[in-house]
């Protein structure tokens, strides 16, 4: 799935997506094809149970993504716990997906009020993704 960069220790199919678990802190998801509600809600378990306190790196191959539904964008903005998220770094997206994952960050914030660390960052590669996460972890120290 990956460059090779990530070491997964669990590894979820979700649909058509593949969510790896790579410790200590990302979830690396795979997109292949439209995101339903369903899918979202199991990335969302998932995720939850690595343990708190630490804050996830979600990390998004969008190569092969398609459309984010309007229901998994409202169950994004109001049920996922955006204080457990250090950020959401996504890689090899379009320029429309970029669009709405920056509004859907907006929308999130908006309605949990909670500031979510980084929020959204866009790159081409894993590689740059990667190591901006790899940057990002030493600055939040």
């Amino acid at each position: 799935m990956s460059e090779g960069n990530g070491h997964a220790t669990e590894v979820h199919r979700v649909g058509p997506h593949v969510l790896e678990i790579e410790p200590p802190d990302v979830a690396h998801v795979h997109y292949d094809g439209d995101v339903e509600l369903e899918h979202f809600k199991a990335f969302d378990d998932i995720i939850s149970a690595i343990p708190p306190p630490i804050r996830v790196y979600i990390l998004r191959d969008a190569r092969r993504g398609g459309f984010i539904t309007p229901e998994a964008r409202a169950y994004a903005a109001k049920k996922v716990d955006v204080a457990r998220v250090a950020a959401v770094v996504t890689y090899g997206s379009s320029f429309q997906a970029r669009t709405v994952v920056a509004m859907m960050n907006k929308a999130v914030k908006l309605i949990n009020s909670v500031n979510s660390g980084a929020g959204a960052v866009f790159f081409d590669t894993e590689q740059q993704a990667r190591a901006w996460i790899s940057e990002h972890r030493v600055r939040s120290k």
